[in-house]
C-alpha cells in the first residue's frame, strides 16, 4: 500500500504520467496496474498465484516467525508453494528477490542456496559490523546507530548493552547478525548445556573440592585480535562446574589473572603452552602468582577433535553451568555453534580445561621453572 500511494503521488505529480492508474484497473490493495502498463500483485504466503506472469518476483520474510522456522511440515509447504506456485510464474529472464530476517540453517534463503547451487547471491546486513564487512564499515560499527537517537528504533552500542539476552546465541547469530546456526548445537548440543546448579557461582565455589584459573591468551590486545577467555572451574564430584567465564582484551593480562586468583581463592592458573602462554606464565611468576602451569595441547589444528573425549561427560550432566550468570548466554552461543561460529576463544579454554580434569598425570603439564 505504501509503495502504491508513492506511485499515486508521482502519477499525480505530471512528471511520470505513465505511473497513473490505468483506467481499467485495477487499483486494489493487493493488484494494481499503471497507465504505462505496469502491474503489482500481492499474495500472501501459500496463497495461489494463477494467471500471473512476474518479471520480478519478491518474497518478503516468508518464514516470518520462530514457530514456522521449527515445524517441518510448514517448511515442506511453502518450498512446494514456492516450487509448484511462485517461480513458475516468472517470465523469462525474471528476476527473484528474497528479503528475509535469516532464522536457520534450513530457512527459505538456505533451502534456496542449497536448491540451487551457484545460481543464489546473498548479501546480509550484520547488526555489528565484524572483520571484512562488505559494507566497509568498521568492525564494531551498528546498524544504523543514527535512528536510535531519533526514537524510532535503530540499533547501536547501548541498545546492545541494554539487552543481556542478545549477548551472543542463537537469535543474536541468527536473526541479528544474519548467520544462522545448526539447530540444537553443531557438536555440543543445546540440551547438553541445560545441566545447571543452583546458586550464587562465588557461594557455590566454597563446596568444589578444587578450584582453577584457565587462560586462552590472545597472541595480541589490538582490538581486531582475537580477544582473551578466562575460565573459573571447580570440580565437585563426578561434576565439572564453570563458576566464571569471560572474554576480554586486557591491557595487562597479569593483574586480572591476579585479581580472579584473589577472588576465587584458585589454587593454580593454566595456561595454554603455545603462543605467549609460556612468556605470560612467566610474567605471572615474577608477580609471585601461585601454582603457575602451562598445558601442552594436542590437536591444535582440529578443534572439534580436542572436545570430542569430552563430549561424553557434557551429554551426562557432569559439565555443569551455573543457573544464572550474566555470561551464560554468550558462553552457550559460542559453545554450541563451533566450528562455524566466527570466535571459538571460549571453546579452546573449556577444552583446555577439561583436558586438565581429565589427566591429572602432572608429567604431562610444562610447570614454569621452580613453580608447582
Amino acid at each position: 500500500m505504501a509503495v502504491r500511494r508513492l506511485v499515486e503521488e508521482l502519477g499525480r505529480s505530471g512528471a511520470f504520467p505513465h505511473l497513473l492508474p490505468h483506467p481499467d484497473g485495477p487499483w486494489t490493495q493487493t493488484e494494481w496496474r499503471t497507465a504505462g502498463g505496469n502491474a503489482w500483485v500481492g499474495v500472501g504466503s501459500g496463497a495461489a498465484t494463477g494467471g500471473i506472469g512476474a518479471d520480478l518476483i519478491v518474497l518478503d520474510d516468508v518464514t516470518g516467525s520462530e514457530e514456522r522456522q521449527r515445524s517441518s511440515a510448514w517448511k515442506n509447504g511453502a518450498r512446494a508453494w514456492l516450487q509448484g506456485d511462485v517461480l513458475t510464474r516468472g517470465k523469462a529472464g525474471a528476476a527473484l528477490l528474497v528479503m528475509e530476517t535469516r532464522r536457520g540453517m534450513d530457512d527459505i534463503q538456505g533451502w534456496a542456496q542449497a536448491e540451487y547451487p551457484g545460481r543464489v547471491r546473498s548479501m546480509a546486513w550484520t547488526c555489528r559490523a565484524e572483520e571484512g564487512d562488505p559494507w566497509r564499515r568498521e568492525p564494531g560499527a551498528y546498524l544504523w546507530p543514527e535512528r536510535t537517537a531519533t526514537g524510532w528504533g535503530g540499533y547501536d552500542a547501548a541498545w546492545h548493552a541494554s539487552r543481556p539476552d542478545l549477548q551472543g546465541g542463537r537469535i543474536w547469530e541468527t536473526q541479528y547478525q544474519q548467520r544462522p546456526v545448526v539447530e540444537g548445537g553443531e557438536v555440543i548440543r543445546s540440551e547438553w548445556t541445560g545441566h545447571r546448579y543452583d546458586g550464587d557461582p562465588l557461594a557455590v565455589r566454597g563446596s568444589c573440592s578444587r578450584v582453577m584459573l584457565f587462560c586462552d591468551p590472545s597472541s595480541t590486545t589490538r582490538d581486531r585480535a582475537d580477544p582473551t577467555a578466562i575460565q573459573v572451574w571447580g570440580v565437585r564430584g563426578r561434576a565439572r562446574l564453570l563458576l566464571h567465564a569471560e572474554v576480554i582484551r586486557p591491557d595487562d593480562l597479569t593483574r586480572r589473572l591476579t585479581d580472579l586468583q584473589s577472588m576465587w581463592r584458585a589454587e593454580g592458573i593454566a595456561l595454554e603452552a603455545t603462543s605467549i602462554g609460556p612468556e605470560i606464565a612467566r610474567a605471572l611468576q615474577r608477580a609471585g602468582l601461585r601454582g603457575v602451569l602451562t598445558l601442552p595441547v594436542s590437536g591444535r589444528g582440529d578443534k572439534v577433535a580436542r572436545m570430542t573425549p569430552h563430549l561424553p561427560a557434557w551429554a551426562a550432566g557432569d559439565v555443569q553451568l551455573p543457573a544464572s550468570a550474566p555470561w551464560v548466554a554468550r558462553y552457550v552461543g559460542e559453545i554450541t555453534t563451533v566450528p562455524s561460529a566466527p570466535h571459538d576463544d571460549e571453546w579452546d579454554c573449556t577444552s583446555l580445561a577439561l583436558a586438565y580434569y581429565a589427566d591429572h598425570d602432572t608429567a604431562r603439564a610444562q610447570p614454569v621453572r621452580g613453580i608447582w
